[in-house]
């Protein structure tokens, strides 16, 4: 009992077909970005999907429409609109934090932590979901979220690098000369440490001269 039946919901399109239930816990994870279309969520998974199955698009199985009926080891409902995540499955039991194994494409295998948002409601009710998703659906229409993708990724994003960059670029000459001395520092630190003849350096701010203090002795 491996696999089970999955239903995606957007605003105005439902989504459902059988999958591994593996699909169902990286699906779970990548709410952690809040996707609220179907294309935001094949995005956001991406990340935690084992090679090569990250090469092409994942929820190919699942079609336009709404079947809720459980299958093989359950089913497992996301509404991206209610932030509503049933989970009525014998397969696993993803919560609002975990992680996930994921294999890279040199055959590493590393684990991905994860975190939603604490606004995501999870339920295993998966007879009475659907009067759960439209309820919570009505109470987030009175309830704009702040979309902070905006802020993050957006114009503010951009205008911030443009404003750093520029104001950086004109402070080039002393942050030239104090990486410099910075690093005078720390070369002095490392040649302290250096034993025999060559012991004693003379370390500049703009190169390094290994200079003996003294003449070899002639023998």
């Amino acid at each position: 009992m491996s696999e089970l039946r999955i239903v995606v919901r957007e605003a105005e399109r439902d989504w459902s077909g059988t999958v591994h239930g593996s699909c169902t816990d990286c699906a779970v994870a990548a709410l952690s970005a809040d996707p609220v279309t179907m294309d935001e969520l094949e995005a956001a998974v991406k990340p935690f999907i084992s090679w090569p199955s990250s090469e092409g698009k994942y929820f190919t199985d699942l079609s336009p429409g709404l079947c809720d009926e459980p299958y093989d080891a359950g089913l497992v409902v996301i509404d991206l609109v209610a932030r509503l995540v049933v989970i009525d499955s014998s397969y696993s039991s993803p919560a609002r934090r975990g992680s996930i194994w994921r294999r890279d494409k040199d055959g590493k295998e590393r684990r991905l932590g994860y975190h939603l948002a604490d606004d995501w409601y999870f339920s295993s009710d998966g007879e009475g979901w659907r009067g759960l998703a439209e309820r919570r659906r009505r109470e987030r229409l009175g309830d704009v979220p702040l979309d902070a993708r905006a802020v993050f990724y957006g114009r503010p994003l951009l205008e911030y690098i443009a404003r750093e960059s520029l104001a950086a670029f004109a402070r080039r000459g002393e942050i030239e000369t104090a990486v410099r001395a910075e690093w005078a520092d720390a070369a002095r630190t490392r040649l302290s440490h250096m034993k025999g003849d060559a012991a004693q350096f003379r370390v500049e701010i703009f190169r390094i001269e290994l200079r003996p203090l003294f003449a070899p002795t002639q023998f």
